[in-house]
């Protein structure tokens, strides 16, 4: 006599799910817009870098990047956010 005979249903299920369940879907990507987020004044060589480098992501993106400039703190507040 099985000292355990929940045991070996519960294996089976176990085995049944893991080997019968459906793969994971990916999920679609964002249509938001995104934000690039710049530390220093609009009109320095950063940003002007920054705002090339984000037309040039729209187009591999497919969506629009917007340029967030955040100056203060020589930079520094650019970490909190």
């Amino acid at each position: 006599m099985k000292k355990y005979p929940w045991l070996s249903f519960g294996v089976l299920f176990f085995f049944c799910f893991v080997l019968w369940r459906q793969p994971a879907r990916a999920q679609t990507y964002s249509t938001q817009p995104v934000q690039m987020i710049i530390p220093l004044s609009p009109g320095d060589t950063v940003d002007l870098a920054g705002r090339a480098i984000a037309t040039e992501m729209s187009k591999i993106l497919k969506t629009s990047v917007i340029i967030v400039n955040k100056p203060g703190g020589g930079g520094t507040m650019f970490p909190i956010q």
